[in-house]
């Protein structure tokens, strides 16, 4: 057997495994995953911004951050369960 094409099989299952099985999973390509982690990423830096004001200020920002953390449950609910429906789950 081709000793090249050997070696280029665990870097290929590598490469696959961290960049594309995941978002294929999700039904989208590596950049929609990406645009979308960003989105949730900076959702999540907001909050983490209002907590730490919160924790000097307990009057400030008092559901900034459970608020947040209960859209984003409902929404990775949501695609679950289309995921499910999709796949006839």
């Amino acid at each position: 057997m081709d000793q090249t094409r050997l070696e280029q099989k665990p870097l290929d299952s590598t490469f696959e495994r961290l960049f594309l099985a995941h978002p294929r999973d999700l039904g989208t390509t590596y950049f929609g995953h990406m645009k979308g982690a960003f989105a949730i990423s900076g959702r999540m830096f907001v909050a983490s911004i209002a907590c730490f004001f919160h924790a000097f200020v307990p009057g400030l920002f008092k559901d900034a951050a459970s608020g947040t953390v209960t859209e984003l449950d409902r929404e990775f609910d949501a695609r679950r369960s289309d995921m499910a429906s999709y796949l006839g789950l």
